[in-house]
């Protein structure tokens, strides 16, 4: 297995005319990629040296992005990417949190001082990836270059190293994107496209298609609103889609139009990638096999705890960096099992298991999978514990045809796991309101204390005589 502590050597083992990166009006060969990384990592450590502390970049997904990031991990200067889709309130919490003593942004030659004084952070940081998760305040996670190369060099001997092209999909400060998409095709020698996208079905389609790329990176969202499109896809061999549930009935949908997509799983405390399934060892309802580096196990309760490798702490965290604050094994928070063929199956988040009233255990994600199977449902999150009858609160396509698609989702579902009662969203779930992580995951305690004190007066109970009366704001 290849080690990325050696990145740059392997890098410049491709052949130096042999496209590396491409996008936004750059083409650089692996050989001119190397040349530019290095200069990068010399104008980078003079500054380090006088200031130490993390440097930020908020740069628009381009090559030279990817540049910067290369550099510094060769002059070893910590890194924090922050989100496009972060709040200027998230974004100043992190520069501060992580001490970020300078800063990176379009139209600026070097990184300018922030004035923002060095904060200590785990010994061996190279990366501050912040969660995305169901709080308002995300935290850093400080992940180690050995860790993201082995994670990085993991997949290559998983997926193999063959040539081809990637199309980066979602922001590179997504650690998903940045570590199986862009590290992963650096490592097996592909090329790989980098710019932003929008979010759209047509666009997230024509920049698949233009590039003629050969393998993406979607969360299932963007999965939805390419499969809207309704146009081939003849280049692309390999899709991965995480980051949040994927019903099953989309990606049946997406194999029935020959679009190859392979669900997977991960987290920023393991680095991203956990399991994925491939072309070659897929099975359905499974998030896939575990990469080859990886240990864990499922609990008593069947939450699944990592072995190795794990993250090295949160920032800010009582005795961050010092052996032991990062528990052995590390508990996900999600819920699963492994199979006899090690193919990892998740039921749900161990935090959000609903207890209805009748004392029947339901994991959210199950009913919105199956809600968000249905064309004319956008988004959907589920709660009601306690209750006689689930809620949940759903952003549209079509409000017409709402209830409707309650009703058939619910059909494939079990009594006790039925929608009882829903209403119409105010607006879509956005990162920008607090409502969704980067990643696609609806925030759950944003989203109830929006919508929670409606359902009483705004929303009708589906009766026992199957009379379905449904509330829309």
């Amino acid at each position: 297995m290849p080690r990325m502590s050696g990145l740059l050597d392997i890098i410049g083992s491709h052949p130096a005319s042999r496209p590396a990166l491409e996008g936004m009006g750059m083409l650089l060969g692996y050989g001119e990629l190397c040349e530019q990384v290095k200069r990068k990592a010399d104008s980078l450590r003079g500054l380090h040296a006088r200031t130490g502390g993390v440097m930020a970049i908020t740069m628009i997904d381009s090559p030279a992005w990817i540049v910067t990031q290369l550099g510094c991990l060769l002059a070893e200067v910590p890194l924090l990417p922050i989100p496009p889709f972060f709040t200027e309130a998230q974004r100043r919490h992190a520069l501060q949190d992580a001490g970020a003593a300078w800063l990176l942004d379009d139209g600026q030659a070097a990184p300018v001082a922030t004035g923002i004084s060095p904060r200590p952070f785990p010994a061996g940081t190279s990366l501050i990836t912040y969660t995305s998760g169901s709080t308002r305040t995300p935290k850093g996670v400080c992940l180690g270059a050995d860790h993201l190369e082995t994670v990085a060099s993991s997949l290559v001997e998983l997926l193999g190293a063959q040539a081809g092209k990637h199309r980066t999909l979602l922001p590179l400060a997504v650690l998903l994107e940045n570590i199986a998409g862009v590290h992963v095709s650096l490592l097996a020698g592909a090329c790989c496209h980098v710019a932003p996208v929008a979010q759209d079905g047509p666009s997230i389609w024509q920049a698949l298609e233009s590039s003629q790329a050969t393998t993406c990176i979607l969360v299932p969202e963007m999965l939805k609103r390419l499969l809207s499109v309704r146009k081939p896809l003849p280049h692309l061999r390999f899709a991965a889609v995480g980051g949040a549930k994927v019903a099953p009935a989309l990606l049946e949908e997406a194999h029935a139009r020959g679009i190859p997509v392979f669900e997977g799983y991960g987290l920023s405390e393991a680095g991203s990638v956990i399991a994925v399934n491939t072309p070659e060892a897929s099975r359905r309802g499974s998030v896939g096999r575990l990469l080859p580096h990886v240990r864990l196990h499922p609990a008593s309760d069947g939450e699944i705890m990592i072995e190795h490798p794990r993250m090295l702490g949160y920032l800010g965290a009582e005795g961050s960096g010092e052996a032991g604050c990062v528990p052995n094994p590390y508990p996900t928070g999600d819920l699963g099992r492994i199979d006899g063929d090690g193919f990892l199956y998740l039921t749900g988040r161990a935090k959000n298991v609903l207890i209805t009233g009748f004392g029947r255990n339901v994991f959210p994600e199950w009913v919105e999978s199956e809600l968000l199977a249905e064309p004319a449902i956008a988004q959907a999150m589920v709660f009601g514990d306690g209750e006689a009858a689930l809620m949940a609160v759903i952003v549209a396509r079509s409000a017409a045809e709402a209830g409707r698609a309650v009703e058939q989702a619910n059909l494939r579902l079990p009594d006790y796991a039925r929608v009882g009662r829903w209403l119409l969203a105010d607006e879509p779930f956005t990162p920008q309101n607090g409502q969704l992580t980067g990643t696609g995951r609806p925030k759950r305690d944003a989203i109830a204390a929006r919508y929670q004190s409606r359902f009483p007066n705004e929303a009708k109970l589906t009766n026992e005589t199957g009379d379905r009366r449904h509330g829309v704001l």
